[in-house]
């Protein structure tokens, strides 16, 4: 029995992949495997392959009358132990469960890990499942023997790493993370930001843009211990919302040493992996696959794999809540003996944008006034937004474009109004006629400070002389602490000022803000019976009287003429 204790300590310590355990006080009767992870998600599976009686022998705790334990297909497993054509001579004598464990003797680990292939292909649906308390996991109600380990991440079935566990007593086991990969997403926030993380300046969970412009993104990967396997398929799958458009070109792959490193010389695709963007399973947008992560040169554990690509905000996405994520997770070996894969949790990041309702109002009563036009500076004032039929920015168009050499100084009213953008689309803002009078609308901007140039007043008002001055703030989530991927704790905020002004609150569900620009009417012609009247009588009367003087003048020059 001392060899079967050894033996079996052997399996174990071959086909362990993710554990390492430790053997509390004597515990009869119903034993506990209890798995000291945090991470909540896991779904454990205790089979049972040999069972046996608990003696003790010159101090230790032995398994003696070895026999078939309720989890596995005893019969099956030995016929296919004896069938199997590099293990099967030492079974060939087999015919019970205490020969097979005799057997194991002297294995080497790479026939070790051919029995523990051979055992999870074996295996009943005879199980016991664990329970979590936030703080680890538990498999309670265990007979004595020795189990078979299976750890599945939900939603996912099958297979992710299986281990052979004795259990003559509770047990305690410490999975290593480290065998484990994971992967983060991040996004450029080109504005604000408050702690990198060591992702790179500005990366990190949350980002606003106006509609049209490119966001860069990274995904970030670790790279497990892959020691146990002779290949290791790694992939990521990218899933954007429809408010994003890949730039399928942007897609470069790189294995690092930190996070945050620089980017110089990427991997490249031939024989290192593959880049697919259409017709997949899962509905993802793309993916990056690595048939064998171990073939890549210079691979190893404590490294990442990052995948940097860019994505244009469009047309089709949402203002406001709930934002526009983007969304990543990996799947990897998770069983040296098979092709079985696994599944990390899903990681996030959020874009924003937002929209700015504008109404043209009386100055005195406020009165709301159609037919005004505007055009939208960028804060620079070197650009003017283009503007598609639905309101929505389609892009920046630099003054140069429209006069050569021009400013937002030097311009005209003139120049502006006689352009008409390559492409469609306009860049002049109406404020309108009918319905919500007075009103006009850009949608897909971003945190960012803009301004309005009136270059036509409506009818009988005097034009602004200055530019107004627009700031739209967002208060959002921009650290490494958005766990919870909700939107609500993304963008918790939104205001707006207009020249400097007091903040006015916008609302987060549609991520609109609204401004009031008012206009004064010009100077006009006195009505008849008014104050015109006086003046026509003061400047008739002041023209008599410029007559009389004339008159008196030339009668007097033509008597001294003719004296």
């Amino acid at each position: 029995m001392k060899n079967l204790t050894k033996r079996c300590l052997i399996v174990l310590l071959a086909v362990t992949l993710l554990a390492v355990f430790s053997i509390p006080a004597l515990a009869a009767g119903d034993n506990t495997i209890t798995i000291q992870k945090t991470t909540a998600g896991y779904t454990y599976k205790a089979y049972q392959v040999f069972a046996g009686e608990v003696a003790e022998d010159g101090g230790n705790t032995i398994l003696t009358n070895i026999d078939w334990g309720s989890g596995v297909d005893g019969s099956a497993l030995l016929t296919a132990l004896q069938g199997d054509g590099t293990v099967g001579s030492s079974f060939a004598d087999c015919t019970t469960a205490a020969d097979v464990a005799n057997a194991l003797d002297d294995f080497s680990s790479d026939n070790l890990k051919i029995v523990a292939e051979l055992i999870a292909a074996n295996l009943t649906t005879v199980a016991v499942t664990s329970t979590y308390n936030t703080t680890n996991y538990t498999i309670s109600g265990l007979d004595s023997g020795y189990y078979f380990i299976q750890s599945t991440l939900v939603p996912e079935t099958g297979t992710h790493t299986e281990y052979m566990l004795k259990v003559v007593k509770s047990i305690t086991v410490t999975p290593k993370d480290s065998d484990i990969p994971g992967v983060e997403k991040k996004v450029l926030e080109d504005d604000k930001y408050t702690d990198n993380g060591g992702y790179g300046a500005g990366y990190n969970d949350v980002a606003d843009y106006d509609i049209g412009d490119t966001v860069p993104f990274k995904l970030i990967g670790t790279i497990p211990n892959m020691a146990a396997y002779e290949t290791y398929a790694y992939t990521f799958h990218d899933t954007m919302s429809a408010g994003l458009t890949l730039d399928e070109s942007s897609i470069q792959v790189y294995l690092t040493t930190a996070k945050e490193a620089t980017l110089d010389t990427p991997l490249t695709a031939d024989g290192n992996y593959t880049v697919t963007t259409s017709g997949l399973d899962d509905g993802c947008s793309f993916e990056v696959a690595f048939t064998d992560l171990k073939t890549v040169p210079g691979i190893g554990a404590n490294r990442y794999v990052i995948v940097t690509f860019n994505a244009t905000l469009n047309e089709n996405a949402d203002i406001g809540l709930d934002g526009n994520p983007n969304t990543v997770y990996l799947t990897f070996s998770n069983n040296p003996y098979d092709d079985s894969t696994g599944k990390t949790p899903d990681d996030k990041a959020i874009v924003f944008t937002y929209q700015l309702n504008t109404t043209k109002v009386d100055g005195e009563d406020q009165t709301p006034l159609p037919n005004a036009q505007f055009v939208l500076f960028n804060e620079e004032k070197t650009a003017v937004a283009r503007i598609d039929a639905a309101g929505k920015v389609d892009g920046w168009i630099p003054l140069t474009t429209i006069q050569a050499g021009a400013t937002a100084a030097t311009i005209t009213a003139e120049q502006l109004q006689g352009y008409t953008p390559a492409g469609g689309g306009s860049i002049i803002l109406t404020s309108a006629e009918t319905e919500t009078i007075g009103l006009f609308t850009v949608t897909g901007l971003d945190d960012d400070v803009y301004y309005l140039r009136e270059i036509a007043a409506p009818a009988l008002y005097n034009p602004l002389e200055d530019d107004v001055k627009v700031e739209i703030n967002a208060t959002t989530n921009n650290g490494q602490t958005w766990v919870d991927f909700s939107a609500a704790s993304a963008l918790t905020a939104l205001e707006v000022k207009v020249n400097d002004g007091a903040g006015a609150a916008g609302t987060l569900n549609t991520g609109a803000v609204a401004i009031n620009v008012e206009n004064n009417k010009g100077n006009t012609l006195p009505e008849t019976g008014g104050i015109g009247t006086t003046l026509f009588y003061v400047i008739g009367g002041t023209l008599a009287v410029s007559a009389g003087i004339l008159l008196v003048i030339r009668k007097r020059t033509r008597f001294e003429h003719h004296s």
